[in-house]
């Protein structure tokens, strides 16, 4: 399904600008594999169980072995990014758990917590209590910079990315290539997402996903964002709305690279102004469920094609 994104943005910024900018937007979906190197005969220690331990010997000998590695591909979009808490309930509802989680910016914040534990009850609590000290602070402000540092390094201090339980990759810019970070310091790898001065910062020159050479290859790949229908600015100005317009100009150009999420109706959403986290997710929940019926199909289409018998 195609939909036409419009993006009614002035990219060239300026202190007297109207700060309730509009996007108007809609999308198109293209779904892409990439490679992964991963051990997909143990993938169950990533995604659900397969149950294999019931099984007769006879049966384990007529049953695939392990569940399909799903990559999720977030491209971030600020605090709109939050319905990825509502995705990921639905999914968890599903029995649907990802083995490997690519994403930006404050998606990337919202994955590592989700990576922590596994567990969406966490993941609202936490982000209750970090909403509640990042109100009222302009986002990308040094102010603002310095609170996600705070809670990040209170939550996971020297951890890595590669000790979560579910595989988190950062994409940075290096040398013009898009860089995945599955190893580095997970405070220092979502701080570098969300830097906007950065030299390797992924806003400041993003590339899609799609076009990487990692060397990542799941069994199934979903790439998604959320945007509304109308996007509003209250907060970002000047350098910080000019870079933050770049990038959804860049979404927009690289829409066939992922599946827009959007909102139900024509009611401008500030991306930029935190509300309670009820209220900026509901807006997305029926673009979400039926993202999530998608991804059920998909899955199911896998392991029919996938599940060996003897019989």
């Amino acid at each position: 399904m195609k939909i036409l994104i419009l993006i009614l943005i002035f990219l060239t910024a300026c202190a007297t600008k109207d700060k309730s900018s509009e996007v108007a937007t809609v999308s198109i979906s293209n779904e892409e594999a990439t490679k992964l190197e991963i051990d997909k005969q143990n993938s169950n220690d990533y995604g659900p169980t397969s149950g294999r331990e019931n099984l007769s010997n006879d049966e384990e000998k007529n049953k695939e072995s392990r569940e399909p590695v799903i990559q999720l591909n977030i491209y971030s979009s600020l605090y709109a990014s939050l319905a990825l808490v509502e995705y990921l309930k639905m999914s968890e509802k599903e029995n649907i758990k990802f083995s490997i989680i690519l994403a930006n910016g404050f998606a990337s914040l919202i994955s590592v917590l989700y990576a922590q534990d596994q567990s969406v009850s966490r993941v609202e609590w936490k982000l209750f209590e970090l909403i509640k000290k990042l109100d009222g602070k302009i986002p990308f402000s040094g102010e603002w910079l310095e609170t996600i540092q705070i809670f990040l390094t209170k939550e996971f201090k020297q951890k890595k990315l590669h000790q979560l339980k579910t595989l988190v990759s950062l994409p940075e810019i290096k040398n013009n290539q898009l860089i995945l970070n599955s190893t580095g310091l997970i405070v220092d790898a979502v701080m570098k997402s969300l830097s906007m001065t950065n030299k390797t910062s992924y806003i400041l020159s993003p590339i899609a996903y799609n076009q990487n050479e990692s060397g990542l290859n799941p069994d199934i790949r979903k790439n998604i964002s959320f945007i509304p229908r109308q996007v509003g600015f209250k907060n970002l100005i000047d350098y910080e709305w000019g870079v933050y317009a770049s990038y959804l100009s860049f979404l927009d150009k690289s829409s066939n690279n992922y599946t827009l999420i959007t909102t139900q109706d024509e009611s401008k959403y500030y991306i930029d102004e935190l509300t309670p986290l009820s209220d900026m997710t509901s807006p997305f929940n029926a673009g979400i469920e039926q993202n999530i019926l998608e991804l059920k199909e998909s899955i199911k289409q896998w392991k029919e094609e996938n599940t060996t018998s003897s019989i």
